[in-house]
């Protein structure tokens, strides 16, 4: 995506306001307080507010050591669930268990109205995510064969499916997955090009991955500051809602902010030594030592 370019200049009193806006959002989305309170902009959250965590959920109330109705995508609360990016989508299988978050605001614009409907048939509560509101909607992949391309690298005539042809499908918004929403005969399709455009007006969250992912690669190769900064704001938006990834994301963020960082104090100290040799040397010719 390319909402935050390289060519903005921010100050780092600018990146370290958005920033700390970021890490007051991941840690609001999943307070009490964020889970009941609408609020318009993320300048509202508070860092006081109670957290949500292992030790303050009621112990029969969250099952976690094996934790199979999460497995098989039947809770609706995300906290046991992982959200899925767009290139984790692409692996998943026809008949697979979702559960979408669909921006309320954004449902006559973007979807349509079919959240509103299918609410009413699904009666599960509405979720609140840094401050907006969701419908929570449960529904199953039922074509995926576009996806299939890119997983199984052949299209349907068994031809070698090409990087060039991915972006040809990506940008012209052929390519993309439909989804069955249980409990009615609604159907939609979502195209790969929607998915990566609107990350804070759909969200699919699944059963939990295995293991964690790695952010590191990432920042691979990014030398400044405001860079590392630009690719933190990037794919944040497509992980809310997923503390876990949410706060992996910042760790590898952080890490390579203090390498960079390292890296210009070494630079500052060599110059120093360096511009310190020469003065001296300048001195002990200048009084012919």
């Amino acid at each position: 995506r390319n909402t935050y370019t390289s060519k903005v200049k921010l100050t780092s009193d600018e990146m370290e306001k958005q920033m700390q806006l970021k890490r007051n959002s991941m840690l609001y989305h999943f307070s009490k307080t964020g889970k009941q309170t609408k609020r318009s902009s993320a300048e509202e959250c508070d860092d006081s507010t109670t957290r949500v965590t292992r030790s303050t959920v009621v112990e029969q109330d969250d099952d976690w050591i094996i934790d199979m109705s999460a497995a098989n995508c039947e809770v609706t609360d995300i906290r046991r669930l992982s959200r899925y990016p767009l290139e984790h989508i692409l692996t998943l299988k026809q008949g697979t268990r979702i559960l979408l978050l669909v921006n309320v605001d954004d449902d006559a614009s973007l979807f349509s109205s079919k959240g509103e409907f299918i609410e009413e048939k699904q009666k599960l509560p509405r979720r609140m995510i840094g401050g907006k509101e969701y419908y929570q909607l449960r529904c199953t992949l039922t074509n995926v064969r576009h996806n299939e391309k890119v997983s199984n690298g052949r299209d349907e005539l068994g031809k070698l499916y090409q990087l060039s042809s991915f972006k040809s499908d990506f940008k012209t918004g052929r390519a993309g997955f439909h989804v069955g929403f249980e409990g009615c005969d609604a159907v939609r399709e979502f195209t790969w090009r929607d998915v990566i455009k609107h990350p804070s007006t759909f969200m699919f969250f699944g059963a939990p991955l295995s293991m964690c992912r790695s952010y590191d690669l990432i920042f691979k190769n990014t030398e400044t500051l405001i860079n590392c900064h630009h690719k933190f704001m990037n794919y944040y938006d497509h992980f809310e809602g997923d503390i876990e990834s949410c706060l992996c994301l910042y760790n590898s963020y952080l890490a390579k902010r203090a390498t960079i960082l390292e890296k210009k104090l070494d630079k500052l100290k060599m110059n120093f030594w360096s511009t310190a040799t020469g003065f001296f040397r300048n001195f002990l010719c200048q009084n012919h030592w």
